[in-house]
């Protein structure tokens, strides 16, 4: 079985490695979607893209597909 980390770019493994270490999930956050995406150097847009995307990889691949066996 093919689990989430191999599915995720390098990319969206780091970012989310990055949101998780700077507190970007913690409540309350520690850091805001603008200022993670300075630290990454991209627009707050892609980076909000890219969490997303890499969290809807990850909930499929973990979640669903559980509750699909």
């Amino acid at each position: 079985m093919m689990g989430s980390s191999d599915t995720l770019s390098e990319y969206q493994r780091e970012i989310l490695r990055l949101a998780v270490r700077e507190g970007y999930f913690e409540t309350p956050r520690r850091i805001t979607l603008e200022e993670l995406s300075d630290v990454v150097g991209v627009a707050d847009v892609r980076t909000s893209e890219e969490i997303r995307q890499a969290l809807d990889t990850h909930l499929r691949e973990t979640v669903c597909r559980r509750d699909d066996s």
